[in-house]
């Protein structure tokens, strides 16, 4: 079973749009408000699988080049307001095609983005809610502690050196009300 731990991982769950900068043209070397949003749309693109972090550093640039190169122009020339355009009708199209919807989880209370087509079934849990997929391939769980109950440091060490992952791939510590920490155990897959 794949199953993806939403816990306290918000950030990437909140609704996205293009800016309206983007939408009205003046866009130019990524130089809007948002930027993460950018990581966002390259991310359901198929073009970036780091942090929504808000740094447009060489990793997020990459992406954007391999983006421009698969629109058939030349990678590496400042992104224009078209090729913003495109990668958030591209993102969009994908977020549709697996249902994304941002929705108010009224058990583990957060706001949280759920490919609704891919995770239909909703079931309560002790501290949240397990978004499920028909076949019970694919689980997303939220979660909620009590305040003071988990910092946010002893969660991630807990999910990073004791939780179900036997192999972490990625691991970035905790910054404000998020942490990740991605790995494998056996033919399961884990994002927390």
């Amino acid at each position: 079973m794949r199953r993806i731990s939403a816990a306290l991982a918000i950030a990437a769950a909140l609704a996205w749009h293009p800016p309206a900068d983007a939408q009205q043209g003046g866009v130019n070397d990524f130089g809007h408000q948002n930027q993460s949003e950018i990581q966002e749309a390259l991310i359901w693109a198929g073009f970036y699988d780091g942090m929504i972090d808000g740094d447009l550093g060489p990793r997020t640039r990459a992406a954007f080049r391999s983006f421009q190169q698969s629109l058939g122009g030349e990678p590496g020339r400042a992104p224009t307001t078209a090729d913003i355009q495109q990668l958030w009708k591209l993102a969009n199209r994908e977020k549709a095609k697996v249902g994304f919807q941002v929705i108010r989880d009224q058990n583990a209370k957060v706001a949280i983005g759920i490919p609704i087509r891919l995770a239909p079934q909703t079931v309560p849990t002790f501290r949240g809610s397990a978004y499920v997929s028909s076949d019970g391939a694919l689980k997303i769980d939220t979660l909620r502690y009590a305040p003071g109950e988990h910092s946010m440091a002893a969660l991630f060490e807990q999910v990073r050196t004791r939780g179900p992952i036997k192999t972490v791939d990625y691991a970035n510590p905790p910054r404000g009300r998020d942490f990740v920490v991605a790995g494998r155990d056996s033919e399961k897959h884990y994002y927390f």
